[in-house]
């Protein structure tokens, strides 16, 4: 078996030809493939639709995939950015009824009493729905019993 005595300088950029490993493992098998960054995903939806959320887009480290002791990608894989920070639309809600008035009388002792309340707990804010119904309730009395 005859050896090798052929020399290669550390700043030679390509071994020559037949030197190395074999003819079943080519030299340029064992050259470490550092990580490359793909491009970036295109931005995913939003988590929220108001309120303020996160939306991210993605790479990955395959463009080429590490190999062979080279080096990983540096830097991130997810870049989140915040989306939709426009405050949610508030519906209205009524609150409760407020105490009845004293009767009040039309003529003789036939009246009415009233009570109200208001679409305020809460108030409709940011485009939410104000609230449907009556603010206002009356019912009959009598004032001479």
């Amino acid at each position: 078996m005859s050896t090798d005595t052929r020399t290669l300088a550390a700043t030679d950029p390509t071994p020559p030809k037949g030197w190395g490993a074999g003819s079943q493992l080519p030299f340029t098998s064992r050259i470490p493939v550092n990580g490359g960054w793909s491009s970036w995903s295109a931005f995913k939806e939003c988590s929220v639709t108001c309120g303020g959320g996160k939306q991210s887009q993605y790479r990955s480290c395959n463009n080429p995939a590490t190999a062979k002791g080279g080096t990983d990608c540096v830097g991130d894989g997810v870049n989140s950015v915040s989306c939709n920070e426009h405050p949610c639309p508030v519906n209205g809600k009524f609150s409760d009824w407020g105490q009845w008035s004293s009767c009040i009388v039309n003529s003789g002792c036939q009246g009415y009493r009233e009570r109200k309340r208001s679409c305020n707990t809460p108030a409709p804010q940011h485009g939410g729905i104000h609230c449907t119904g009556s603010v206002e309730d009356q019912e009959a009395c009598n004032n001479c019993t």
